[in-house]
């Protein structure tokens, strides 16, 4: 007598689908946000783009924008 095929997987709704992609986004993230929390991975550095070059670093760009935006082309290179 031959074995019972194995069950079908159940197929979800493209709502269903996508309520699940966003909450294992958000658990991701969250994990994320714990463990930069707790010290084990680093802050990822800001992004340096010619448009927010003088937004981003704050004060050290008033101080020495020439080298800033240096940093941003080499950076881009």
């Amino acid at each position: 007598e031959p074995a019972p095929p194995p069950p079908q997987p159940l197929k979800l709704t493209k709502q269903e689908q996508k309520k699940l992609k966003t909450q294992r986004r958000i658990a991701k993230q969250k994990e994320r946000h714990e463990m930069i929390r707790q010290g084990v991975i680093e802050l990822p550095k800001p992004k340096f783009k010619m448009n927010n070059v003088m937004k981003v670093p704050g004060t050290e760009a008033t101080q020495d924008p020439t080298r800033l935006e240096k940093e941003v082309r080499n950076a881009a290179a």
